[in-house]
């Protein structure tokens, strides 16, 4: 039994640093499993979450609801504590052996879901960092993306997406473009305007960019004032025509043809550095 008070800000403070600890210390060996099981079923459902759906809303999900839980368990530690008379607790709980079982236990759980957690974030999503200038002016050297990993295994291309893709001409190498017409579209270029289907999507242009609508996608590309016309083809089914946003200087589908779909390894989806330019990538346009 226990012979001494417990302490409520010692056992607040065990739980912020392990959820189900100040209960432990408070005797309470029933609630500490408790909350130890109901952080390792909520770990894995996040996992399940980050695995299927977006991962800058998981992460925040995973904040906010972590921070609660976290909470949540200090303030009842707290409680415990307070109302922890001899009759309440478990011999148990006053052997060293206890703690040190309990806390190896509990590490090993998060250890092994964390790791869980890691290979399913990865099977979803990729990070990268760009090099050169090709997308200027929404991409510049230098930029580190999330992208969304094998996008198109569920879900269809849209015309105006940002992907990455392993290059035709350098296996080694990824690079990013722009998907500008679908299979069975024809795509071209004539008096510095993208024509898709034999329509312009040119939004407006001054001399040095051109605002250009695809789909649900607005975007800002530079170059286009200086290129030659290109004849208007037509794109085989099951492939997407690339373009660059810097078209001045680039190597795309005019280069080395339609690609594949099953090609593309990823769709951008969050540039999370440098901080001044921090934000989501294909956001479709809200005008």
């Amino acid at each position: 039994m226990i012979t001494k008070p417990r302490s409520p800000i010692l056992a607040a403070f065990l739980s912020f640093l392990l959820p189900e600890l100040g209960q432990l210390y408070a005797g309470r060996l029933a609630r500490a499993l408790a909350f130890a099981a109901i952080g390792s079923a909520a770990l894995l459902l996040l996992g399940t979450f980050i695995h299927s759906g977006n991962l800058i809303g998981s992460i925040w999900t995973e904040v906010l609801l972590g921070t609660l839980f976290s909470a949540i368990a200090i303030v009842d530690a707290w409680i415990a504590a307070k109302r922890a008379p001899a009759e309440y607790a478990l011999t148990e709980c006053n052997r060293t052996s206890t703690y040190l079982w309990f806390v190896a236990l509990a590490l090993g759980c998060s250890l092994a879901i964390g790791l869980l957690e890691a290979r399913r974030m990865q099977d979803h999503m990729r990070t990268f960092q760009i090099a050169g200038n090709a997308m200027n002016p929404t991409l510049v050297n230098g930029d580190f993306i999330f992208v969304d990993h094998q996008p198109y295994l569920k879900d269809d291309p849209l015309v105006g997406e940002l992907v990455i893709f392993r290059s035709p001409e350098n296996r080694a190498q990824h690079w990013t473009s722009r998907i500008v017409a679908l299979g069975g579209q024809t795509v071209g270029i004539r008096d510095g305007a993208l024509l898709v289907d034999g329509a312009p999507v040119a939004k407006n242009s001054t001399d040095n960019t051109t605002t250009e609508t695809l789909g649900d996608f607005t975007y800002e590309v530079v170059g286009m004032a200086a290129l030659k016309d290109v004849p208007p083809v037509t794109v085989p089914q099951h492939q997407v025509f690339l373009l660059s946003d810097n078209r001045r200087n680039s190597a795309d589908s005019r280069r080395y043809g339609a690609v594949s779909v099953s090609a593309i390894n990823g769709k951008l989806s969050h540039r999370y550095f440098p901080r001044t330019r921090m934000g989501p990538l294909n956001e479709p346009s809200t005008d």
